[in-house]
C-alpha cells in the first residue's frame, strides 16, 4: 500500500521498516514510488519462512496498510516483473473488495485472466448455466451465482462456503439442491467446474463495475 503518510511521519516509517526487518531478518528493502519493496531470502525453499505471513498480517492491520506478495524468483533482474505481480495482486484485491491485509499474486492469477478479457467479449466465456443462474438472481433477488462461486472456491466444501457467506451449511445444501432443480447444476468434471468458476468470476467483476 501507499506509505506516503508514513514518510511524512518519520517515526512511523522507521517503526515500519524496523518491524519488517524483525519479521524478515534475511531481507533487503528499498523505497519505490511511495511503497516499500522487500526482497526476502527464502533460502532456496521457494516459500516464505514459517509464521511470517501471520506476523506480517498483524503489522499491516495495525498500520492500516496492505501487502502484496509476488511469486518467488532467483534473479534480481526479474525484480521489476515481480514488483508488478505484487501490485497486480493489490489492485485486484482492491477491485474485488477483498480485505485480507496480505495478498498473494498466486491467488489472483485466474482473476487476472478474467480481468484481461475484453469487456465486450466476456459473456462468451460465461457458461450457459451460469448465465441462466445470473438472470434468475437478477429477477428474483437470489444469490445462486455467489453461492456457486464460494462453493467452487472452497473446493466444494459446504462448511467453508457457509463460512464465507455467513450461512449454515444446511442452507448451502438447500441452495445446491435448488440449483439442480432450477438450472440442472451437477458438480461435474474439473473442466466444467473451472468453466463455471471462471463465469462466476467474470460476473463478479462486472458487478463491481470492472
Amino acid at each position: 500500500s501507499d506509505i506516503s503518510e508514513f514518510r511524512m511521519r518519520t517515526y512511523k516509517y522507521n517503526y515500519l521498516e524496523t518491524t519488517l526487518k524483525g519479521i524478515f531478518p534475511r531481507a533487503w528493502s528499498v523505497l519505490m514510488h511511495s511503497r516499500i519493496l522487500v526482497l526476502v531470502d527464502c533460502s532456496g525453499a521457494d516459500q516464505l519462512p514459517e509464521g511470517c505471513v501471520e506476523k506480517l498480517s498483524s503489522v499491516m492491520v495495525a498500520a492500516g496498510l496492505k501487502s502484496g506478495i509476488s511469486d518467488c524468483f532467483t534473479d534480481l533482474f526479474d525484480s521489476p516483473q515481480h514488483y508488478q505481480q505484487a501490485m497486480i495482486a493489490l489492485e485486484l484485491s482492491s477491485k474485488l473488495h477483498h480485505n485480507d491485509p496480505v495478498v498473494f499474486f498466486d491467488r489472483y492469477k485466474l482473476w487476472l485472466c478474467a480481468d484481461s478479457i475484453d469487456r465486450q467479449m466476456r459473456q462468451m466465456y460465461v457458461s450457459s448455466m451460469v448465465q441462466k443462474m445470473h438472470a434468475y438472481d437478477m429477477e428474483n433477488g437470489s444469490q445462486y451465482v455467489e453461492t456457486l462461486y464460494h462453493y467452487l472456491d472452497s473446493g466444494k466444501s459446504l462448511a467453508k462456503a457457509g463460512e464465507a457467506l455467513h450461512l449454515h451449511r444446511n442452507t448451502i445444501v438447500y441452495r445446491l439442491e435448488r440449483m439442480k432443480t432450477l438450472f440442472g447444476f451437477c458438480p461435474g468434471s474439473s473442466y466444467e467446474d473451472m468453466q463455471n468458476y471462471l463465469g462466476c468470476m467474470i460476473l463478479e467483476l462486472e458487478e463491481k463495475g470492472y
